[in-house]
């Protein structure tokens, strides 16, 4: 991923976590209190809303090597938030298989970027 492709995700992962934190509690907070997801809700914002930070310093970084920590993440934050914010709003638990293999892309992203970091020092 290009530095500029990269900054973009970001931002858009950023505004739409943004909106979806504003949703949640205002337009969902029915419907996430009746399945009783408010917390899941509030994690999924958090989450997405962190990694899009992620996002935009990788990008501030400008260096190709770091596209496989952004593309993890951006994997991780389609499968981890998007899974929970999909069983929150509907109660169906079979959507959260995707949770875990997210929060692996999500992991894998840190550890990448800590590795790239870790080597470039020595």
């Amino acid at each position: 991923m290009k530095s500029q492709v990269i900054f973009i995700c970001g931002s858009i992962f950023g505004l739409i976590a943004v909106i979806l934190g504003a949703v949640g509690s205002h337009a969902f907070k029915a419907i996430l209190e009746t399945n009783q997801r408010t917390g899941s809700w509030a994690l999924a914002v958090n989450f997405q809303l962190f990694h899009a930070l992620l996002l935009l310093y990788i990008s501030s970084q400008a260096k190709d090597q770091k596209s496989w920590a952004a593309l993890l993440a951006v994997i991780g934050i389609l499968l981890f938030c998007g899974s929970v914010y999909a069983v929150s709003l509907t109660g169906i638990k079979k959507t959260a298989v995707l949770a875990p293999f997210g929060g692996v892309c999500l992991i894998a992203a840190w550890l990448v970027l800590l590795t790239e970091y870790w080597f470039r020092k020595s």
